[in-house]
């Protein structure tokens, strides 16, 4: 449910909006919004992507605003052969535009700004010219190449777009989809929402025989890029509030929870033992791993909890409304999780992927246990403040490791 919850929120619930803002506005509504919206849209992304250094944000931006002026623009058209250079238009910036987000969503914002800019400008510089070479001077037998029907009638039926722009379209949903399920980041959210806002704006351009479909079009469009910039904003909270090792919410958000919390909650230090000694006999990979195989059970705490990394080896879970008493077994069915937890050290001479065959053992590789010390704490006269409940809970910490560890202590 938590992984459905990401991939719709809060781009699939931006596209609902719309789609129902278009469903009851009158067309003067409609009118009146467009003569700002895409311009505001685009403002706020290419600031926002320059401020954030998220060049391939502001490229797709560009793209989806080129695409509409471009599909605007084709209308107007005329002389002999017109007809064939409006479909070449159409059918190439349905065929592009899915590949557009996924090689950006790829590139991604490495490596220098200036190289970025020079880039991104060059590929859409180039797509801009194939599609007039084409228009120009192979119209009818581009548009051939590009309505070449391959795929089944009963699935291509309902839509004016091509079967290869089809084709474009499911791979890179596919791929982006993907992508948001196993990193779990705003901005590839942000991408798979603006690929489907994009093909309901060609979808609607294609099959609407009204001159309204490119008022449609600009919205759509405009939609897809506020879903952009929205996913901007969500990058920049998550990295401010939420630890890129684990994933977990970070020390800011543990904070800014507690000032939340009304006056009873229990909080936990959770520190991970023995890690020094760990880190420096398997090294910080190893190391690094650990900590995210922690970070996993952490975040599967029972309970109502709530885990944060607090810094280093160290983590909290913040149980809202709970006593000490409440939280104890919660935390000691945590520990004792972790410890049966079996952590395979890679040995250097095993596969980083699984043989097709198995292999007799080699003895490379090494399983060891993983255990955390646990102290937790509520409010009370001596600890009134939230500060002073985390510094009770780090002593009841301090506590179970001079006990012996792996224990949970109040």
């Amino acid at each position: 449910m938590r992984y459905l919850y990401a991939l719709i929120v809060p781009g699939g619930v931006i596209l609902l909006a719309a789609a129902l803002f278009l469903r009851w506005a009158a067309p003067e509504t409609l009118a009146a919004l467009l003569r700002f919206f895409p311009y505001a849209v685009l403002a706020a992304g290419v600031l926002l992507g320059w401020r954030f250094h998220r060049s391939s944000v502001i490229f797709v931006l560009l793209a989806l605003a080129l695409a509409d002026q471009v599909l605007l623009r084709s209308s107007s058209f005329g002389g002999q052969g017109a007809g064939d250079a409006v479909l070449v238009v159409f059918q190439g910036a349905a065929l592009l535009l899915p590949l557009n987000l996924m090689a950006f969503s790829i590139v991604g914002d490495r490596g220098s700004l200036t190289g970025r800019f020079g880039f991104g400008l060059g590929v859409l510089a180039a797509q801009v010219l194939t599609v007039a070479v084409l228009v120009r001077w192979a119209a009818p037998g581009a548009l051939t190449l590009l309505e070449a029907q391959f795929l089944p009638e009963w699935l291509t039926s309902s839509t004016a777009v091509a079967h290869a722009a089809l084709v474009s379209f499911a791979l890179t949903s596919v791929f982006l989809a993907v992508r948001c399920l196993l990193y779990r980041k705003p901005l590839d959210n942000g991408l798979l929402w603006a690929l489907v806002t994009s093909f309901l704006a060609l979808h609607v351009f294609g099959v609407t025989p009204y001159q309204a479909a490119g008022q449609v079009l600009t919205f759509y469009f405009s939609t897809a890029g506020l879903i952009l910039v929205v996913a901007v904003v969500e990058a920049g909270y998550a990295m401010a509030f939420r630890d890129e090792l684990t994933r977990l919410p970070g020390r800011r958000a543990l904070n800014e929870a507690l000032q939340q919390t009304g006056g009873q909650y229990a909080v936990a230090m959770v520190d991970v033992d023995h890690f020094k000694k760990f880190n420096d006999t398997y090294g910080h990979d190893v190391g690094d791993q650990v900590l995210k195989m922690v970070a996993g059970r952490l975040d599967e705490v029972t309970g109502g909890g709530r885990a944060f990394r607090y810094g280093g080896e160290e983590f909290s879970v913040l149980f809202p409304g709970k006593t000490v008493d409440e939280a104890l077994p919660h935390l000691d069915l945590l520990r004792a999780t972790i410890e049966d937890t079996r952590f395979t050290l890679r040995g250097p001479s095993r596969p980083r992927k699984k043989p097709g065959k198995s292999r007799p053992a080699s003895g490379s590789s090494k399983q060891v246990a993983v255990t955390v010390s646990i102290g937790v704490a509520e409010p009370s006269e001596r600890a009134s403040t939230p500060d002073a409940v985390i510094k009770a809970a780090d002593e009841a910490l301090y506590r179970a490791k001079k006990g012996g560890r792996n224990q949970v202590r109040t």
